[in-house]
């Protein structure tokens, strides 16, 4: 919030409140704590900040909805993942593991799409509530959806 100037009320504020001690009280009892957990939790927090608030400031400085900006994103996702392709896949010819031998059934097509799609309107729905919101808005909304699915242990 501070790189991008943007900062909350003190009612908006309090709202983090149950949020931090409901935090502060599951962490407690993690007797498995260790440095590397911590330091991936702590970047995956950070990134996931910058990228919800980037996506708002966006959004709101191109004066653009949520489809422009998803379309405008996915090109600019596209290219950051390309260079990682060939370190995380099995690209191997020769290894039956890899990439080449990947079976093109219906169900496997079909659940690639699905999941596309799914990943798609995941997006359209964050930049909806980021858009007509805020950040800190769209995190509450994640929070309270992750509590009420626990409580309904649905």
């Amino acid at each position: 919030s501070l790189l991008y100037k943007k900062y909350a009320e003190p009612l908006v504020k309090l709202t983090l409140v149950p949020i931090i001690l409901g935090v502060c009280i599951t962490s407690s009892g993690d007797y498995r704590f260790n440095l590397i957990g911590f330091a991936f939790a702590s970047a995956g927090v950070v990134v996931t900040s910058f990228y919800q608030i980037w996506s708002g400031s966006m959004q709101s400085s191109l004066q653009c909805n949520a489809l422009q900006l998803q379309f405008y994103s996915s090109i600019l996702s596209a290219l950051f993942i390309i260079p990682f392709v060939p370190i995380f896949d099995d690209w191997n010819i020769y290894s039956t593991g890899s990439i080449w031998y990947f079976h093109f059934t219906q169900e496997n097509v079909a659940a690639i799409l699905f999941t596309g799609l799914v990943a798609f309107l995941v997006n359209i729905s964050i930049f909806l509530v980021i858009g007509k919101s805020s950040a800190l808005t769209y995190n509450i909304l994640g929070h309270s959806k992750t509590c009420f699915i626990l409580v309904t242990d649905f």
